[in-house]
Parts: structure tokens; C-alpha cells; sequence
């Protein structure tokens, strides 16, 4: 038993020492990045490094280091450790290098190679020479009309592009801006790969239904102007009071969905008032609803129910749900 604890004492003061004397050598990846089209370099461009290995025989990967690129477009990051890695660019107005929606959607295989994954050993200098492409844009400032008159809408807002790459494990991919990042109504999604099948869509928030804009067409260099005033007078709709055994509850979600052609697509997501259990869902048009809602009891219990609505007339339609706990 002495022996054995003997030999692992000296195999770890062997390594700590060994690591002392000669510790690991460096390495570092170096590149420049420059414009597709004309050659020049691209300065201020974003870097990010990541280490890409596997667990467990899936590949998975985490972020090693950043940096810009310089006056002259070049850049410099030290590596630890000898590892496989890749590289992501960025920069105002181009297209990124390996987009973000690329990670876990793109297939392995495909994505190890639009990557350009690289393994750096002990000590060696590796460079790079990157070529951004111009990407194009879409910006707007997006405005409601109150009964106090124009106002800045902060909402949030996802756009879509749809994909026919059959590499892709998901064919829808999407980029957001939440409200947080939404000043004064102004938004701005760049650096967009050029397509014709680009989906605006705008959640407004505070009852009032989303609106969908489809087939943008996003052309190289070319920034997409959306200027849109949203008519915010309009109260028709449905709106209510949920209880439960006359309490309000703790919190819940409301959803809004309309059927079209027999299939329902959400429209109206509301969050419940936690004092009155009061909700809202605005500027509706005349058709067949579903109303799913989801609460959470004085008890901690989630309760759900679904209520179908037809809607004929843009009326106002008051709904009370008093839960049972024996009816759900």
C-alpha cells in the first residue's frame, strides 16, 4: 500500500515539476480579413475563437478567445492547448463567417468544412486570410397611431429565412431583436445573406396581434427601408377576466390562435395581469379563434383550458373564466 502511494506522489511531483521545466509552448493563430470583392482589408472586424471536441462522440464547442482585427486587418489570438478549432468573423455590413444559426442546424460533416476547422499543435503559428462578402439589410422604424397620437412602438421582432439546403437539419432559421434593443421604434437587422424569402414578424405585445410581412427580397449592399405606422386605436377583439374560484391567479400566458384553412396559426400571446387576472387581445378580425390558457393556481397547481370563439363582427367580446378545480 506504501509503494503505491510512493509511486503516485512521485508521478504527480514528476508532472508538476515536468510542467515547471517545460512548460507547453503557445501557439497562436494569426490571419488577416479583407473585402471579397475588392481586395481591401476590413478593419474593426470582430474574431471569436472556438475549441471544437467531442464528448462522448458528440462534437460540441466553446469559446476560446476574441479580438478585432487592426488598422491593417490582421489579427492575432495565443491557444493554450493543442486542439482542434475554428474561427467566426463579423463585421458591420458583411456577411458573417459561419453565421451563428450554422451551429447545431448544419450537418457535421458539412459543418466541419464550412468552418475550415483547423488543429493547432504545441507551438505552431498557423494563418488565415478571411474574405467577407457584402451582405445586405433591412431597417425601419416601426410607429403606432394612439389616441394620443404617433408613437414609437417597441416590439419584438424575428426575422426569418427559409432554407432549400438539404445539409440543414432545420430549414427555417432566425434572427431577433428583442424590445430591449429596440430604440425608439428603430431596428436594424445586417450583414443578411441575399434572398427573396426573407418573413418580418412583429409582436406588438399588450394584446394586440402580431402582424406578418412576407417575400422580403434582400439584395447585396442594398439596405430595405421599412417605415411602418400600425393603426393602435382599434380595441376590437376579446378580452376578459380569468379567475380561479373567484381569485385571480398567481401568473399565466394567454394564446390567441386563428384558424385559416383549417389550421390555426398563433397571432396573440398575452401575459395575465397578476393583480385583476385581467387579459386583452386587440384588433381582431372577424373569423374562428382558439383561446388556450394556461394559469398558475394559489396552490402552485398549473391549470389549462381551451376555448373555441367564433368571431363574426369586429365587436367587443367579454370572456369570464371561473375554474372549477373539478372540471379541469
Amino acid at each position: 500500500m506504501k509503494k503505491t502511494i510512493c509511486v503516485i506522489l512521485f508521478g504527480l511531483i514528476f508532472t508538476l515539476f515536468s510542467h515547471l521545466l517545460f512548460p507547453l509552448i503557445e501557439g497562436r493563430i494569426e490571419g488577416i480579413v479583407k473585402d471579397k470583392d475588392t481586395g481591401n482589408i476590413i478593419s474593426g472586424a470582430q474574431v471569436e475563437l472556438f475549441q471544437w471536441f467531442s464528448i462522448r462522440g458528440n462534437y460540441t464547442s466553446e469559446l476560446r478567445g476574441t479580438t478585432s482585427t487592426d488598422e491593417k486587418g490582421f489579427f492575432s489570438l495565443n491557444v493554450s492547448r493543442p486542439c482542434q478549432y475554428y474561427l467566426r468573423i463579423n463585421k458591420e455590413g458583411y456577411i458573417p463567417f459561419l453565421p451563428n444559426y450554422y451551429y447545431g442546424n448544419l450537418k457535421e460533416e458539412l459543418f466541419e468544412k464550412r468552418a475550415k476547422i483547423f488543429r493547432l499543435e504545441e507551438g505552431q503559428i498557423k494563418f488565415i486570410q478571411f474574405d467577407l462578402e457584402k451582405g445586405g439589410a433591412i431597417s425601419g422604424t416601426l410607429q403606432g397611431r394612439s389616441e394620443s397620437g404617433i408613437v414609437s412602438v417597441n416590439s419584438e421582432i424575428l426575422l426569418y429565412k427559409m432554407s432549400l439546403d438539404e445539409n440543414f437539419f432545420e430549414k427555417e432559421f432566425f434572427y431577433y431583436i428583442d424590445k430591449s434593443r429596440l430604440k425608439n421604434g428603430k431596428f436594424l437587422f445586417d450583414g443578411l445573406e441575399p434572398a427573396e424569402d426573407y418573413t418580418l414578424i412583429i409582436y406588438f405585445g399588450n394584446g394586440y396581434p402580431r402582424k406578418v410581412f412576407e417575400k422580403i427580397s434582400i439584395k447585396k449592399g442594398v439596405v430595405y427601408n421599412f417605415d411602418q405606422i400600425f393603426d393602435l386605436t382599434d380595441i376590437t377583439g376579446i378580452h376578459g377576466t380569468i379567475t380561479i374560484n373567484g381569485i385571480p391567479p398567481l401568473n399565466g400566458i394567454i394564446t390567441m390562435e386563428k384558424e385559416e384553412d383549417n389550421i390555426f396559426s398563433n397571432i396573440c400571446r398575452y401575459s395575465l395581469n397578476e393583480k385583476d387576472g385581467n387579459y386583452s387581445c386587440k384588433g381582431l378580425s372577424p373569423g374562428k379563434y382558439l383561446l388556450e390558457v394556461s394559469v398558475q393556481g394559489q396552490d402552485g397547481i398549473q391549470l389549462e383550458k381551451t376555448v373555441t370563439i367564433e368571431i363574426k363582427q369586429e365587436v367587443n367580446i367579454l370572456l369570464d373564466f371561473p375554474f372549477e378545480t373539478g372540471d379541469l
